[in-house]
Formats: structure tokens, C-alpha cells, sequence
């Protein structure tokens, strides 16, 4: 009897051990629920507390303090976890992928997981610091109708040797007619003397003027950010005083007038438009877990060809909305980031109903070199700014437009040092009209579009380092080269290489006693090399002429 009571009693005292874990346990599940409902409650209403706060600062037309508190947020969210570095997967094999080409890996989720590879501190602390960026962005419709940012405009990236190549794309520009206001951003806290000769003495003629990074961030800002390279263009689009704003490469030469874009009812529409580059994107599907971006399992895209195989292969190859997503582009998937990749040395945006997208972008670039460039392009070439701005955008959820045609390469057709075939080199990215782009792509034009900007990348257009260098002739140093060909602009009747040295010369000879103020290669003293390069400019431009088909400059 005395066993059968100890028995019972070492059940009841079981019993009760269970039903007192039970108890605690849904004790501690209602707590960590009203937590969870209290944070989001909490969340909810300090997202609520911080856009009425900028909200405020907009009334007041106070945009520095405005500014400065949209830095503050990205302090707040700034990532707290070592540098994504490590692969599994050299990104050599994804690297220069063409995304007319059909060879190579099929760039599907599994296989894109097997490069950039995160540990899940990462991957816990992006994905927190992300949600917390992203919730608590302005509200995208917080300047309508505030007058924050105003008209139209074009905007650069200066300082420096950046000086010069701007002024060569606002002289293309007034050229092609374009009438539009400029500002130079210089990402600096004072002006340089160069700098200021440039700023007061050249660019008021050209209806453009320049900002200064410390005019719209205090102390406490610049000395908690270190800005440079990528970022710069994310910085010209926030800073600009345009509310519809056509961000240029130094680099970029617009062969078209651009003015119309920006009252075209297309623009309107999209408020943003963005240009392709030559591959087949790359991106982490771990950035689509910290983003929060659902990718079905549904394929809504065949490639990124031309258009006329898109048109006729679209509607008769989607069948199925169950596919096997091992043996399918992820980038093909709904809910995925289209390709191509970007080229981003020419973007439009309205930054009315897209400053959030701006911001984020921004986000990705402040945190780009350690965080973001790995994810969006996974080691690959040219990794940097030209995803960001597009990815952030469809983060968003926000409305745009990307240029379906391919880039175009120009260059040459010249057989290297010891080699008997030719091979081609390139020196330039030719990117279309993209009003007449999104009319041909929805069949409302017969023809293709014309090239509006001519990317010169390589080299640059600087004649110092040209004429020191020796590249403006062939490998034998004797004879004159054509880097572009005979590329023909505004309506086939004029040869771009003749125009683009037409403009060098002339610029050459208005500046030439002040040609040091815009060359660092020059220090103002060697008037012997000054003197060579204007007679290697004057001989370039006469081959230019005697071998062109045109003739033709305005």
C-alpha cells in the first residue's frame, strides 16, 4: 500500500511539473505575443512619428535639417556584421555573361546560391537592418505637391578631372539644342581653385552652376559618413534642386536632345527610366530573402533578346505556370529583378514619386562595397552603383520603364600587338531614345529608336593623357586611329568622332592660357607639352576630316 501511495504521489507531482510547464510555457508564448504586437504597435506609430517629423522640416522649406535626418535613419540601419566576402563558387563563371547569348549556365536560384555565401549572422543582421531601413522610408508620396524639389533639370557629378569631361557633355548638349538647367554635384566640403574657376568662370554661360556636398550635410553627418566613388551619384540625385532630373556620367555625350523626355506622357507615367548593360544579371537570391521579395515559381520572362523574338515567342512559350525552378533563369521568375543588368551612366527619375526609391538606393550604396555590390552582382564585372537603383525600385514596388533594346558597343576592328586576326576593342556604350524605345516595343513604331547618348568610357576624352600616353595612334605610333568608327548622329548627317573633336579643339583654344585650372596632368608650367598636344589635337582632327564619310559638324 505504502509502494501504490508513493506511486500515486510521484504522478500527481508529475502531473502537476507538466501542467506548471504548461502554464508557464503559455505564459511566456502570450508574453512574446503581446511583445511582438507591441513592437510592431510601437513601430507602426514611431514610422508614423518620423514622417510627420520630416513632414514638418518640408513645411518649414528646411532641407538641410531634412536631409541631415534621412542620414541619421541610415545610421540607424547601417548593418552590424562582418563584410560579405566569402565565396563558394569563383565568380569568374558568371562573370561577362551576354544576355542575348544562350550559352553558358543556366543562371537558375540553385545554382546563383552556390557563389556568394553568408553566415547567418549576416544574413540575420541584413535582413533586421534592411526591415528597418525600409519601414521606416518616408512615405513614397511625402513630397507631392510641396514644391521641395522644382522643374527639370540635368545633373553631374564634377570636381577635378571630372571638370572637364562635364564640360565637354554640356557643350554636346547646347549643341543638340538643349536648353535645360545643369548643376555640377562636387562631393567635397570646399571648393577647390580649380573647382571655383570652373564653377564661376565657365559654367554660367552654359546655364549651370554647382552644389557642394557640405552645403546640405552639418558636421555631425559628414564626420559619421566617408563618402566616395559609387556613392556620388546617389548623392547629385538627392541633393539636385530638380524635381525631374537626368543624372549623366562625366563620360556621357547625348547625340540627341533629351529635353522632350521629360514632358512625355510616358515619363508621367513610369517616373523612372533605366538603361541596359551587356549581361545576364547575377544577383543573390539571398538578397531577395533581406529584401522581403517573393519569387513564385511561375516563369513570366524568355531571356531579355530583341524584340521581335520576345514578341514572337512570349505568348506560346509561357504554358505552364509550374516550372522546375532548378532548370529556369530565377531572373526569368515573377517577382524577380529583370535582366539585363544596368547601365546607369544616364538615369531619369522624378523624384517626386520616387524618393524613396532614391533613398533606398542611396542606402545600398552608403553600404554598398561591404554589403550590397556582393549581393547584387556576386563579384562580378563593372559591380558597383548601376543596380541599385533599379533593385531598390522594385523593392519598393514602385513604377518604371527599362530600355528593352541592347546596348550598343562602338569601337574598332584592329589586329593587337602579333596577332593576325582582328579583335574588337571597345570604347563607348551607345544608348537609345527611350520614349521611341517603349513606342517600338509596344508596336506603336515601325522603326527602331536612334542612339541618344554615347557612353565614352574608354578612353577617356582627355587629351593630356591621350597625347602622354600615345593612344591617339596605332600600336606603330606613326598613324592616326578612329576610335568610334563612323558612327553618324543627329539623323545620319553628322559624324560624332569629327563633332566630339570639333568641340575638344575648340574648347582647347577658348581655355588655353587656363588649361591648367581643368587638367591636373598640366600644372600650367610646361608650355612645351601644352603646345604638343594642341598640335596632335589639330593633326588628330584633320585625319578625322580627311577620312570622314560626313564631313558634317554643328
Amino acid at each position: 500500500m505504502l509502494q501504490v501511495h508513493i506511486n500515486n504521489l510521484k504522478f500527481k507531482s508529475n502531473k502537476i511539473k507538466k501542467n506548471n510547464i504548461l502554464y508557464l510555457s503559455t505564459l511566456v508564448l502570450v508574453f512574446l505575443v503581446y511583445s511582438l504586437l507591441n513592437l510592431n504597435i510601437l513601430h507602426l506609430n514611431l514610422a508614423y512619428s518620423y514622417n510627420s517629423s520630416l513632414n514638418s522640416l518640408i513645411e518649414k522649406n528646411d532641407q538641410n535639417e531634412f536631409f541631415n535626418q534621412i542620414f541619421k535613419l541610415f545610421a540607424l540601419s547601417k548593418p552590424d556584421c562582418l563584410k560579405l566576402s566569402k565565396y563558394k563558387k569563383s565568380p569568374k563563371e558568371i562573370d561577362r555573361l551576354s544576355y542575348e547569348k544562350t550559352e553558358g549556365p543556366i543562371l537558375s536560384e540553385y545554382y546563383l546560391s552556390k557563389f556568394l555565401q553568408l553566415s547567418k549572422k549576416q544574413y540575420n543582421d541584413l535582413l533586421q537592418s534592411h526591415n528597418n531601413l525600409v519601414n521606416n522610408l518616408p512615405h513614397k508620396n511625402l513630397l507631392k505637391n510641396k514644391n521641395f524639389y522644382k522643374g527639370n533639370g540635368i545633373v553631374f557629378v564634377g570636381g577635378d578631372d571630372f571638370n572637364w569631361l562635364n564640360l565637354l557633355s554640356i557643350k554636346f548638349l547646347r549643341n543638340m539644342g538643349s536648353n535645360l538647367p545643369i548643376e555640377i554635384f562636387i562631393p567635397n566640403l570646399t571648393y577647390s581653385p580649380n573647382d571655383l574657376f570652373f564653377c564661376e568662370n565657365i559654367l554660367p554661360q552654359y546655364n549651370a552652376e554647382c552644389i557642394l556636398l557640405s552645403s546640405y550635410l552639418n558636421e555631425k553627418t559628414l564626420s559619421t559618413f566617408s563618402f566616395k566613388g559609387y556613392q556620388y551619384k546617389s548623392l547629385a540625385l538627392l541633393f539636385s534642386s530638380f524635381e525631374n532630373v537626368l543624372l549623366l556620367d562625366s563620360d556621357n555625350l547625348p547625340v540627341k536632345n533629351p529635353d522632350y523626355i521629360f514632358k512625355n506622357s510616358i515619363f508621367k507615367e513610369k517616373g523612372l527610366f533605366i538603361w541596359p548593360d551587356y549581361w545576364k544579371r547575377t544577383t543573390s537570391p539571398f538578397f531577395y530573402k533581406i529584401a522581403n521579395l517573393k519569387i513564385l515559381n511561375k516563369r513570366v520572362r524568355f531571356g531579355y533578346n530583341n524584340i521581335e523574338k520576345i514578341k514572337k515567342n512570349f505568348d506560346q512559350d509561357l504554358n505552364s505556370n509550374i516550372i522546375n525552378s532548378n532548370t529556369v533563369p530565377f531572373h526569368d521568375r515573377e517577382g524577380s529583378i529583370p535582366n539585363p543588368t544596368s547601365e546607369s551612366g544616364q538615369i531619369l527619375i522624378n523624384k517626386s514619386s520616387h524618393f524613396n526609391t532614391i533613398l533606398l538606393s542611396l542606402y545600398y550604396n552608403i553600404f554598398g562595397p561591404e554589403y550590397y555590390y556582393p549581393l547584387l552582382s556576386q563579384g562580378t564585372s563593372g559591380q558597383g552603383d548601376k543596380e541599385t537603383f533599379l533593385c531598390a525600385n522594385i523593392v519598393l514596388g514602385n513604377s518604371y520603364f527599362q530600355i528593352k533594346e541592347k546596348a550598343g558597343a562602338i569601337g574598332q576592328w584592329i589586329k593587337d600587338s602579333g596577332e593576325e586576326k582582328l579583335n574588337f576593342f571597345g570604347h563607348g556604350i551607345a544608348q537609345n531614345d527611350p520614349i521611341e524605345e517603349y513606342l517600338y516595343e509596344h508596336g506603336d513604331r515601325i522603326d527602331k529608336a536612334n542612339v541618344m547618348f554615347i557612353h565614352a568610357n574608354y578612353p577617356k576624352m582627355n587629351p593630356f593623357k591621350l597625347v602622354k600616353e600615345k593612344l591617339l595612334k596605332y600600336h606603330d605610333g606613326k598613324n592616326y586611329q578612329r576610335f568610334y568608327g563612323h558612327i553618324q548622329i543627329s539623323n545620319n548627317s553628322i559624324d560624332f568622332e569629327l563633332q566630339l573633336w570639333s568641340v575638344i579643339k575648340s574648347l582647347l583654344n577658348d581655355y588655353k592660357y587656363d588649361l591648367h585650372k581643368l587638367f591636373e596632368d598640366f600644372d600650367g608650367k610646361n608650355i612645351k607639352l601644352r603646345d604638343e598636344v594642341l598640335k596632335q589635337v589639330d593633326e588628330f582632327y584633320n585625319y578625322l576630316e580627311k577620312t570622314s564619310k560626313l564631313k558634317n559638324i554643328l
